[in-house]
């Protein structure tokens, strides 16, 4: 909770909808734009899993394991991107350490 309130500030809703709304809204510059989509993309695919392991028989994760594999997810998925050296999406791993 406390990454998502650094990440998003007062745009935090119960209603889901409301957040993904609120994730599209213009004007957040680039970095503070892709770094949200990316979590909560990274968020609703490992509740998912989590989910579907439970529900055919898996090992129940715990939240703080569950929480350190979107961490670890967010992290592999930003080394994954390939930027030139002056391509502005270069500071996301900046910014996630900023606020992990």
């Amino acid at each position: 909770m406390q990454i998502t309130r650094k990440l998003l500030g007062s745009l935090i809703f119960p209603d889901w909808t409301d957040t993904v709304v609120s994730l599209q809204q213009p004007g957040r510059s680039r970095l503070n734009s892709v770094l949200p989509k990316m979590m909560f993309q990274t968020v609703i695919y490992s509740i998912w899993r989590e989910q579907n392991s439970r529900r055919h028989g898996g090992i129940w994760i715990t939240t703080a394991k569950i929480s350190r594999n979107i961490n670890k997810q967010v992290r592999n998925s930003i080394s994954s991107l390939c930027y030139d050296c002056d391509h502005p999406s270069n500071e996301l791993m900046r910014r996630w350490f900023e606020i992990n």
